[in-house]
């Protein structure tokens, strides 16, 4: 519409609605796409429903890096869910293999992991009173772990679920269960400088959150990076099996435990690869 002033016409533009900002779970899928990943819509309606879901539980805000396992690529498995490209893409060393059904694979051996570039020490706010660290993964052959560490009181792990082994600054073996033979979801939790708990979800528990231990150790900051499939520190233990789900976060309660491994099998359902 043109209104005349004078002998000039003043021109006025009437735009339609303004799209809303895309939210972190688009950035993400157009960032798996872009590496050459493979999503259909229900899955794309999934990882959508994923990050709401963690919103709607008040953890989004909490996680640091997630990483999803996604796409079918080493490119797009890589990829940080958080901030894609920011500096937390996983790196993988060795030899892996990728895919939507079962997330990214490797046999147990020291040269096979995936660095996550995340350093607990300088990355997290706190890593003495207020960290996270956990996976979904189906095992492979040989008992493993995934972490950081060189001794007891620096390890930061969880177990490659052919048993139940948790530590987080303290060497205690944890009893196994039948569902780790097939897949879990596990992860240990710092909310204070003596306090932290390992959980675990799996299908023998029917996705029920159970505590495996509850710890009042301290933690002696390991500087270094976490591994998936190995122990960044050491070449002991290499982890191997399949990754399909692992973040690092601000510590969490057993509520928010709960939700996020809810929320992680839920997504894992549109992918045929859940857990229970």
């Amino acid at each position: 519409m043109a209104i005349r002033v004078g002998t000039q016409p003043i021109i006025r533009f009437y735009a339609g609605p303004v799209p809303p900002p895309p939210t972190p779970a688009d950035i993400y899928i157009a960032a798996v796409l872009a590496a050459g990943g493979t999503l259909s819509g229900a899955q794309e309606t999934a990882i959508s429903t994923f990050y709401s879901d963690l919103v709607t539980a008040g953890i989004y805000s909490k996680m640091y890096a997630i990483w999803p396992f996604l796409g079918g690529t080493s490119g797009s498995n890589a990829i940080d869910f958080v901030n894609p490209g920011g500096g937390f893409d996983l790196t993988f060393n060795g030899t892996w293999t990728h895919s939507n059904a079962a997330g990214s694979s490797t046999a147990a051996a020291a040269a096979n992991y995936a660095n996550t570039s995340f350093n607990p020490t300088t990355d997290a706010t706190s890593v003495t009173t207020d960290f996270s660290f956990g996976l979904t993964a189906v095992a492979g052959n040989n008992n493993g772990y995934h972490g950081i560490g060189t001794a007891a009181a620096t390890y930061i792990l969880v177990g490659d679920f052919t048993s139940a082994d948790t530590f987080f600054g303290s060497g205690r073996n944890l009893p196994g269960s039948p569902g780790y033979s097939v897949g879990a979801f596990t992860a240990v939790s710092r909310t204070a400088s003596n306090a932290w708990i390992a959980v675990t979800t799996d299908n023998a528990a029917g996705g029920t959150l159970t505590v495996s231990a509850t710890q009042t150790s301290t933690y002696t900051p390991y500087n270094g990076e976490i591994y998936l499939g190995r122990i960044g520190g050491t070449t002991s233990f290499p982890g191997g099996g399949q990754l399909r789900f692992a973040y690092v976060s601000e510590g969490l309660d057993t509520t928010e435990l709960q939700d996020l491994s809810d929320a992680m099998n839920t997504l894992q359902t549109a992918f045929s690869r859940n857990i229970w």
